[in-house]
């Protein structure tokens, strides 16, 4: 019984369709990066207020939606849209506040490691509130389990400022980018040797 728990959340998270959501946002939130939309260049910033009233007018025209049987379909679009509302409004302010600037400067070191962050607050989480850990949810109740979820939260907090002290990824970030090397890796190698052969048969024929 003290595993039921995390194999109706498993089952969950695969079978609503959870974590392909969680992945996609990930690289989503990638591209937009490389597109370099979160800088203030031509008119990404108009695009992100255009964004943001949209959103915003989508979200309070739909406020306690009720989609019947299209629910299953139709309410993670409408977590889209309240997601696209709350970027679109940081990203807004961001540029318009210097103070808003300076508080969210602090939160930037998290993104630097985003992936560890993540699955290291599942494990912690899983670790403190599950059946199979210290079982906490026996014990906690909403007060004292947000508590330690900013505690979580301050702890993750103090690991990236003592990790980026000596490291310029997150540990989970840089096995990522050494697993996605090693196919351009092999092919630098080959194409070093097809480029090291031909210089052979070249010097060859001129003898």
């Amino acid at each position: 019984m003290r595993t039921a728990g995390f194999e109706v959340n498993f089952r969950f998270n695969i079978f609503s369709g959870r974590l392909t959501q969680l992945l996609c946002l990930f690289i989503l939130g990638m591209q937009l990066g490389r597109q370099r939309l979160f800088y203030n260049e031509g008119r990404h910033l108009q695009i992100w207020h255009s964004l943001l009233v949209t959103s915003a007018l989508g979200v309070i025209s739909l406020i306690n939606p009720d989609f019947g049987e299209l629910d299953f379909w139709l309410k993670p679009i409408y977590n889209l849209i309240i997601l696209l509302m709350i970027v679109s409004a940081i990203v807004s302010a961001w540029y318009a506040f210097e103070g808003v600037r300076r508080v969210l400067h602090h939160l930037c070191i998290f993104g630097r490691m985003s992936l560890t962050n993540y699955l290291l607050q599942s494990i912690i989480g899983c670790f403190i509130f599950c059946g199979y850990g210290l079982a906490c949810y026996h014990h906690l109740g909403v007060t004292y389990a947000v508590m330690v979820g900013c505690g979580m939260v301050v702890f993750q907090y103090l690991f990236a400022r003592y990790w980026f002290a000596s490291h310029s990824r997150g540990p989970l970030e840089s096995l990522w980018r050494k697993l996605t090397w090693i196919e351009s890796r092999f092919r630098r190698r080959a194409l070093i040797d097809e480029i090291d052969d031909t210089h052979i048969r070249n010097a060859r024929v001129r003898l």
